[in-house]
């Protein structure tokens, strides 16, 4: 005790506090310095930006964008970062800004912006559509939801809109008759499958089609549903036969997870996965996946005279899809990749 008492006071002599104030002094003055330099900076290169595309009256403004940045970038990191400085961006589209001058303002002063908000796919040359569903905006217009595949495989939201995902926004669905629709292409019928996506289902309904292409009254094509009996279905067409799969797996309402739909050739392993992990564990007859030329629509089942609204109430997103089955492995790593986004 003595020891520790005859340190304290040591502490408290005046010469060490002195040194520990000048000290002290010195480092607040260096950082005033270092961010008075950083935001003179930065207003001179708004200013450099907005030079002859905007009017002098904007510039003000533009320069408290780029503040609101520099604020974030010193708070947050990473995705985060990412994340937080979008939302900004979208703020001061919304207020009639100029979006090319407030990416280009972005992008000079979060420099620590990952390359992409997104993880890394497994097997990305067979990779054949990848949704993000994070477009400005949906209006029902052909080809605005965006495949970011390279297969262009793009889609149209027809009463679907977008709400919060599990990245930025997600595909939200009620059980109105809301859909998505892509076009049907050769490459959205691949003779293995797997379909990945995050969900968070908010009300069940009875045949409510997370997605389906085809698949009429038996015929090619591949789907999986989910009945109010707290139930996956799930559905190929191989040897000249629809095999459907009832699970018995329910989903956890108002969360989000990670579904994945597989389906091999080679042996006819048929499985589903939540959260990374196998739930339903199939073997059905082996054989090449058919399907027919029927368009593949998320949140309903086309029927003879068209789209069903046996529909969610739910949000998608990040779906993708790929032209082989993926590995157990490979499926538990995809999930473990978006921890921490």
């Amino acid at each position: 005790m003595a020891d520790r008492a005859k340190k304290f006071r040591a502490k408290l002599n005046g010469d060490n506090r002195k040194r520990l104030y000048d000290t002290q002094k010195k480092r607040m003055s260096d950082l005033e310095r270092e961010a008075t330099e950083e935001l003179v900076s930065i207003e001179n290169k708004v200013k450099q930006i907005c030079s002859g595309s905007e009017s002098v009256i904007a510039i003000p403004y533009y320069i408290i964008y780029a503040k609101e940045l520099y604020r974030l970038r010193r708070t947050h990191t990473a995705l985060t970062l990412r994340k937080e400085a979008l939302i900004i961006e979208d703020k001061w589209k919304a207020r009639g800004y100029s979006p090319g001058i407030l990416e280009r303002i972005r992008k000079l002063w979060i420099w620590e912006l990952p390359p992409s908000l997104y993880p890394t796919m497994p097997q990305q040359g067979n990779l054949i559509a990848y949704w993000h569903f994070d477009e400005a905006a949906w209006s029902g217009t052909p080809g605005e939801i965006i495949d970011s595949s390279g297969h262009g495989n793009n889609g149209q939201a027809i009463g679907a809109t977008q709400m919060p995902g599990r990245i930025l926004q997600g595909c939200h669905t009620e059980p109105t008759g809301n859909y998505a629709v892509f076009p049907h292409s050769a490459s959205l019928c691949p003779t293995s499958i797997t379909v990945a996506f995050w969900v968070k289902m908010n009300i069940p309904h009875n045949y409510a089609y997370f997605f389906s292409k085809g698949a009429l009254e038996g015929g090619p094509g591949y789907f999986l549903r989910y009945d109010a009996g707290e139930n996956f279905l799930m559905g190929v067409f191989t040897a000249g036969h629809f095999q459907e799969v009832s699970t018995g797996i329910p989903l956890p309402l108002g969360e989000w997870h990670h579904v994945v739909m597989r389906y091999r050739e080679t042996d006819g392993s048929f499985r589903l996965y939540m959260d990374g992990m196998p739930v339903s564990i199939n073997l059905i007859i082996a054989g090449a996946m058919q399907c027919d030329t029927s368009n593949l629509e998320l949140n309903t089942y086309n029927w003879f005279w068209g789209p069903m609204g046996w529909t969610n109430n739910m949000e998608q997103d990040e779906m993708a899809i790929w032209n082989i089955a993926l590995s157990d492995a490979e499926i538990l790593s995809l999930y473990n990749s978006y921890t921490g986004l």
